[in-house]
Order: C-alpha cells, then sequence, then structure tokens
C-alpha cells in the first residue's frame, strides 16, 4: 500500500508540471498577443477599416476582462492610444461602443489610470483635443439617441466622477453634462441600465455644485426626471438607492424643501413607500432618513405625521441600532416630530380608538437607549438620542410611571448620566 501511495505521488507531480507548463504557454500567449494588439492600436491609420479596429478592440476588451487582466495591463498605458481612436472616430458608433467598455474595463482593473486620465502627461496643447472629461460629452450629445452608447457611456460618466479632478472639469465645460444625463434618462425611461447609470452620475454631479444650482435644478422642474424613476422602478433597490441619494441633495435648500413637500410633489410618501418596500436595505433605509430629517427642518410636521411619517422612523431606529448615522437622523427627526404626534388634532380620533394599545407603549424610549449605549463617543447621536429622549417625556406621561423614581432610576437614565 505505501509503495501505491508514492507512486499516485510520482504520478501527481508529472501533471502538475504540465499543468503549469500549460498555464506558461497561455501566459505568453497572451502577453504576444497583447503587445500585437496594442502596436496596432498605436498605429492606426485614418484609412483603417472600421471592422479591422473593431475586432483589435474586441480583442482587447476579452484580454482586460480575462482573469489575468489585471495583471496583463499594469503599466501598459493602453488608455492613451484608445482615447486617440476614440477622438478620431467619435461618430463611428460600432467604435465608441467597444471602444468605451474597454475604457471601462480598464479603469476598473487598473487603478491608476483614472489618475492618469485626470492628469495625461507629455498631451500638452493636444489636452483640449484628448481630455477624456470633453470626449465623453461629446459622444453622449453625438450618440444620444443610441440606446447602447447611451448605457456605455453613462457607465463611463459614472467611473469618471470618482475622480475629483475630472468631475470639477466636467462641471467647468461649456456642454451642460446634467442635461446630457436628462436627456438619456428621459429618452429611455423604460431602461434600468440608464436609468440606474442617470441617478448615480446626478448624485456625485450634485454633491459638488453649489446651493444656487441645487435652487435652479428645483425651479427648472428637472428633479421630475428622478421622481419618475420611482413609478417607473418601484422595486429596483439597485436605482431607488442612487434615486434616494440624489433626492437628499437636492432636499439642501430650504426652497427645495418647500417644493419636494408640495401638494404636486409630495416627496414624503414617495419616501415611506420606499422605506415599506425595503425593509431589509439598511442603505435605504439611512438615506431615507437622513432625506426625512432634512423634510422636517422644514416645519411640515403636520403632513409628516398624517403620513405615518413618525412609524416608517420608529421602525428603521428599532431595527439598524448599529447604524449611527441612521440613528442621528431618525431620532433627531422623531424629536421635532413628537408634539405633533401626540397633540395634533387630526390623530385625536385615531389616538381614542387605540387608546389602549398606546398606553402600553413606549415608542423610542428603548431605542434611545439602545443609540445612548452603542454610540457613547458619537456626539450626534447622543444629542439627537437625548433632545427624542426628553421630548417623548414631555409629552407622554405616562413614561414616567414606566421608568421608575429616584430610588429604580432606569437604565436610560444611568446612560444619560454617564455622557
Amino acid at each position: 500500500r505505501p509503495g501505491a501511495a508514492s507512486g499516485g505521488a510520482a504520478m501527481s507531480r508529472p501533471e502538475g508540471a504540465a499543468r503549469s507548463c500549460r498555464e506558461e504557454d497561455e501566459e505568453a500567449r497572451q502577453e504576444a498577443a497583447l503587445r500585437k494588439l496594442i502596436v496596432r492600436l498605436k498605429n492606426v491609420q485614418e484609412g483603417t477599416q472600421r471592422e479591422t479596429l473593431v475586432q483589435s478592440l474586441q480583442d482587447l476588451l476579452a484580454l482586460a476582462a480575462s482573469p489575468r487582466g489585471p495583471q496583463l495591463l499594469r503599466g501598459k498605458n493602453l488608455h492613451g492610444p484608445l482615447l486617440l481612436v476614440l477622438v478620431s472616430y467619435v461618430r463611428v458608433a460600432d467604435v465608441q461602443q467597444v471602444g468605451w467598455s474597454l475604457l471601462c474595463r480598464l479603469i476598473e482593473v487598473c487603478p491608476d489610470v483614472l489618475q492618469k486620465l485626470a492628469a495625461p502627461q507629455g498631451v500638452g496643447k493636444e489636452w483640449e483635443v484628448l481630455g477624456v472629461h470633453q470626449q465623453i460629452l461629446k459622444m453622449l450629445k453625438l450618440h444620444h439617441v443610441n440606446m447602447y452608447l447611451s448605457v456605455v457611456g453613462l457607465k463611463a460618466l459614472n467611473l469618471l466622477l470618482t475622480s475629483d479632478e475630472i468631475t470639477l472639469l466636467l462641471l467647468e465645460e461649456g456642454t451642460d453634462v446634467f442635461l446630457l444625463v436628462f436627456d438619456a434618462m428621459d429618452t429611455f425611461s423604460d431602461n434600468e441600465e440608464i436609468q440606474k447609470y442617470g441617478c448615480q452620475a446626478l448624485h456625485m454631479l450634485l454633491e459638488k455644485v453649489p446651493e444656487e444650482q441645487l435652487i435652479e435644478f428645483v425651479e427648472d422642474r428637472d428633479h421630475m426626471i428622478i421622481l419618475n424613476v420611482f413609478k417607473k422602478f418601484p422595486e429596483k433597490e439597485n436605482i431607488v438607492l442612487p434615486a434616494l441619494l440624489s433626492l437628499h441633495s437636492l432636499a439642501g435648500p430650504p426652497s427645495n424643501v418647500e417644493v419636494l413637500m408640495s401638494g404636486n410633489v409630495r416627496c414624503y410618501n414617495i419616501i415611506v413607500e420606499m422605506m415599506k418596500t425595503f425593509p431589509h436595505s439598511e442603505l435605504i433605509q439611512e438615506v431615507s432618513c437622513c432625506l426625512l430629517h432634512r423634510l422636517s427642518l422644514g416645519n411640515f410636521y403636520n403632513i409628516l405625521v398624517l403620513n405615518d411619517v413618525h412609524e416608517v422612523l420608529v421602525e428603521a431606529v428599532e431595527k439598524y441600532p448599529a447604524n449611527a448615522k441612521l440613528q442621528a437622523a431618525g431620532l433627531s427627526c422623531l424629536a421635532l416630530l413628537t408634539e405633533t404626534i401626540f397633540l395634533n388634532k387630526d390623530l385625536e380620533e385615531k389616538k381614542e380608538e387605540e387608546e389602549k394599545e398606546e398606553g402600553e407603549q413606549l415608542y423610542w424610549l428603548e431605542a434611545c437607549y439602545k443609540a445612548l449605549r452603542c454610540h457613547r463617543k458619537n456626539t450626534d447621536v447622543q444629542e439627537a438620542a437625548c433632545w427624542a429622549l426628553n421630548n417623548l417625556l414631555m409629552y407622554q406621561q405616562c413614561l414616567h410611571e414606566k421608568i421608575g423614581d429616584e430610588e429604580k432610576k432606569s437604565v436610560v437614565w444611568a446612560e444619560c448620566l454617564e455622557m
């Protein structure tokens, strides 16, 4: 038996060696193929046949997408000749389709490519022609009726917007990047990818513009394109999340809050519906709490309470006690709404019907305790929890009996005293 085992081991070594040789041969083949393709790309002439160029780009894309793609492409500076091709063949749809797909892949697998695109070396005066920020805008504008190019164009735009330098260049350009995104989202309103990439791009752009531009955005009713996304794709989390993030950016200026809360928009209904649709998505719950907090700062307490905003807030802070951002926003919003929740005359009838049940509820007392305990070093959460607790005690007298007297202090008071 030992002899048989050693024989098996001996047989495995040649097999391993053969496999290693095959892998080395494949690596060498890929390296050689990549070198030839890069040479072809660098030597593209104006008369080069479109089919030949597209095939070269497709072959490069296949190598980039292979498991060894990052290793193969590292340090090759393929983005330079690729940008030249994109400039030269800007009106040729299939070249643009494969070319921008390849650039997206390069950015994804080679971390340094984005930095090189933002500040290219040795370009000189040609920067005005070769600037990637100008090329993406030009492509989106020229091919705005092509759905496939709109998808890859918006995907590329999203990747480019992860660079602060490129984002600044895009916003400074004469061509309005917002209008190009709106146009794509409006033209292809049923396309899931375009709506997803469009909302993601809008969120990143809106985070960088001044308040005046946010106000103008809403005054021109451009926010309706974002609201339309919730109607078209109410159950698509990957679209709903960036749409909520975009609304959060817009809800900064007070004048925008008034519009978003108006009868024509009723943004609060959308948020409540999304929180109910995605109760297990922590990110959606977090962004929604932050957005509702911004809306509540506009003193629209009655409207928010009448539309059950406080109910979804309580569910969120109870479900995600470890999320500091959600806790700070959710408890702050509850603190603002407390008086209305307990004193609003429009709720009196409902309150009487549920009097017995409500008499036993502690509302967000437990949530305040958990927030104080779990986030001792986070001043925003501590402030929000104490504020929410104070207002809760002011308007729900039965809580004083629940938490004990001076000799039987509640654990909540212990947490407050340790702050």
